[in-house]
């Protein structure tokens, strides 16, 4: 199987080498999830040129990852062991990833009430830290999105502070959607908050989620053991650019050293000088914004956020970018009080 990634990027070198590599892992996944698809679905929804996805196909064709059946692509039995196994999609019932994907009512309302139970326990929030929950709406759409994106099921992920509980949910849903017990990706949480810490390892025992907890103050990041060569992050920032900029070095340091990682990024709406600010420090540290969703992101009584933000995905695009960690004023709460005295 292991030999088979490495001809899965050799056709990568051959055919879209100024692509990420993830791109063709992607392409294997969505036809597995589709069960066929068009020549011209590789190209629209991967973004690709006709004449590069027309290559990738053939490529794929040569070396036995897929067939073309009454004009259409379909996995051929290498693909779909593949894409099983080494992808991880083995684990999951595709019926029931369908029907929470495509927001099946049923479904949503029983995660939703299970993952509302399990949040009830959660710690208060401290607004010192710039805490603030999102609703359970919003964390299924979260869920939703990345899933969507290709970007959790067999991915290493980190949550880089998870007030809003996002691993929780994550791993509800992962574990609904499952045909059996194993684990569908890996998950790392780090949060200053050991109150939060706690619950959240508590809860991973309790519900049997397989869920990784660090606690540590990101500022002082080399007391903590980062976990490296992570494929998708997540991250509620403070609401400052310091907040940012720290937030986004933990991830540089943290993410795969290629391109092609992924951050999901929920970020508060600012105004047009601050907000030229933001999206400059993320090109600085190496990032591309794919796509800015307004308003994703709801939350429980946030004035400090108008009660909503934006989701940023980002892309990995520098592999020379050096992070440099902020540790200065990081939250709202400290600069407040900074500029009384």
């Amino acid at each position: 199987m292991l030999e088979q990634k490495q001809f899965l990027k050799q056709i990568h070198i051959d055919t879209c080498s100024e692509e990420p590599y993830v791109t063709l892992e992607n392409i294997l996944c969505d036809i597995y999830i589709k069960q066929s698809v068009k020549t011209l679905d590789i190209s629209e929804t991967f973004n690709l040129p006709k004449p590069t996805a027309v290559a990738i196909r053939n490529e794929l064709i040569s070396h036995g990852f897929i067939e073309q059946a009454n004009r259409k692509i379909i996995l051929s039995d290498r693909g779909d062991e593949f894409v099983r196994n080494i992808l991880g999609y083995g684990f999951v019932c595709l019926d029931k990833y369908h029907k929470f994907t495509h927001g099946d009512s049923k479904t949503i309302e029983e995660l939703s009430s299970k993952i509302q139970l399990i949040l009830e326990q959660r710690p208060s929030v401290k607004f010192e830290l710039d805490q603030a929950h999102c609703t359970v709406e919003t964390l299924l759409d979260r869920v939703r999105l990345s899933l969507l994106n290709f970007d959790i099921i067999g991915r290493r992920i980190l949550c880089i502070g998870d007030d809003d509980c996002l691993s929780i949910a994550i791993t509800c849903v992962l574990k609904s959607i499952a045909m059996d017990k194993g684990d569908i990706c890996d998950i790392t949480v780090i949060d200053i908050d050991e109150r939060l810490t706690q619950f959240i390892k508590t809860t991973g025992v309790n519900e049997e989620l397989p869920i990784d907890i660090l606690s540590g103050d990101l500022r002082f990041y080399h007391l903590i053991n980062l976990p490296q060569n992570i494929d998708t992050v997540f991250t509620d920032p403070p609401y400052t650019i310091n907040g940012l900029d720290l937030f986004l070095s933990i991830a540089n340091l943290s993410l795969e050293p290629i391109v092609g990682g992924k951050i999901y990024l929920s970020f508060g709406q600012k105004k047009i000088k601050e907000l030229m600010e933001a999206q400059n420090l993320i090109h600085r540290k190496g990032f591309l914004i794919e796509k800015i969703i307004k308003k994703f992101n709801r939350y429980e009584g946030a004035s400090i956020l108008g009660s909503k933000s934006n989701m940023y995905y980002l892309i990995k695009t520098d592999l020379k970018n050096v992070p440099t960690v902020c540790n200065q004023n990081i939250y709202t709460y400290s600069n407040k009080n900074k500029n009384v005295t």
